[in-house]
């Protein structure tokens, strides 16, 4: 059976002229994951429409978690669905919502997957119109989260999410903002001694491999590793 290729990237904030999506397309991928801001969901225009019929016509599928810049009054209306052992909501038959707290299990490889972060410029933006509360996960998010990764022992291939655990906040930002995602995501990282080989994650708008198993996403394209 031929391997998979599996790319990842980081925010990619509804840029209508797809330019993340077509350089991923040179290098003939079966999967794209976007690590949250994926922002083709916003709205609810016929730019994102055509954007969104465009990326259908790619022969891969386009995996992605929520970030903060998300219109979930939008995102929220696409059926809930079962796909590769979790719940997704397919955008389009290949553009999918990997939800938060869900395990994948894809071509033999185990994903841990939870979007979301708190913005730190709430203050300056409106809610329903470019803030939506659900941003922050829900105590109940996180305790599904736990449970599920209670059924594989822990013990997954890859994470992916928008923000990061609160540790590796502070080595890259001098002045960071801690919120009860990076909180949460701290204990599973080192309370509750989750075991992955990579963690791949956004929302900072930095691309640097923080350390061999932990990786921030914004502009570059990596095969997963």
């Amino acid at each position: 059976m031929n391997k998979k290729l599996f790319l990842i990237t980081g925010d990619t904030h509804g840029d209508l002229n797809l330019i993340r999506f077509k350089k991923a397309k040179e290098l003939n991928p079966d999967y794209l994951i976007v690590t949250g801001d994926f922002g083709y969901i916003f709205d609810g225009g016929e730019d994102e429409e055509k954007a969104l019929n465009e990326m259908e016509k790619f022969n891969f599928n386009i995996l992605f978690v929520d970030g903060n810049h998300e219109n979930f009054d939008l995102l929220n209306k696409y059926p809930i669905t079962e796909w590769n052992g979790g719940l997704v909501q397919k955008i389009r038959n290949n553009v999918i919502r990997l939800r938060r707290g869900e395990i994948y299990t894809i071509e033999g490889k185990t994903f841990f997957t939870f979007g979301g972060a708190k913005s730190i410029d709430i203050y300056n933006r409106f809610k329903g119109i470019n803030y939506w509360e659900e941003e922050s996960p829900t105590s109940e998010e996180m305790q599904y989260g736990i449970e599920n990764l209670k059924k594989v022992n822990n013990n997954v291939d890859y994470i992916i999410t928008h923000t990061c655990a609160s540790s590796t906040l502070k080595e890259i930002m001098k002045y960071f903002f801690d919120d009860d995602l990076s909180t949460y995501f701290e204990f599973l990282k080192h309370n509750y001694n989750i075991k992955f080989k990579t963690w791949y994650f956004g929302h900072l708008h930095y691309d640097i491999k923080i350390n061999e198993k932990e990786v921030c996403l914004y502009k570059n394209i990596l095969e997963l590793k």
